[in-house]
């Protein structure tokens, strides 16, 4: 049986700030939001897998815990999405502008 032990907790150390968890014992499953001064995070926890949110007021990054760096990173000057398969679907048209348009990788002088 899954107990849920809720807790949340004031720091007043620059790099703590308020953080709320949700802890399920017995189901192996932990969640957490975290505010500090500089950033929001978000962690979800089931088993092995993990996927952490941070917003700053620059740039939201979603990561999964894998080797490769942030899933996806926004920011003002660039979107990055890194991913094994991307699928854009709409029920209108997928539009694409910009000033240069690369499949693929951009030539060595472009990058």
């Amino acid at each position: 049986m899954c107990t849920l032990i809720c807790t949340i907790e004031l720091n007043k150390h620059k790099d703590k700030g308020i953080t709320i968890k949700v802890d399920g014992k017995g189901c192996n499953v932990k969640h957490a939001i975290q505010l500090t001064k500089d950033s929001i995070t978000m962690t979800s926890n089931k088993g092995e897998n993990t996927t952490v949110i941070t917003q700053t007021a620059d740039s939201i990054k979603l990561d999964d815990g894998g080797k490769d760096g942030s899933v996806i990173c926004i920011d003002k000057k660039k979107i990055s999405i890194n991913s094994e398969e991307i699928i854009l679907q709409a029920s209108g048209c997928i539009r694409v502008e910009g000033k240069k348009v690369y499949l693929g990788k951009p030539p060595l002088d472009e990058s």
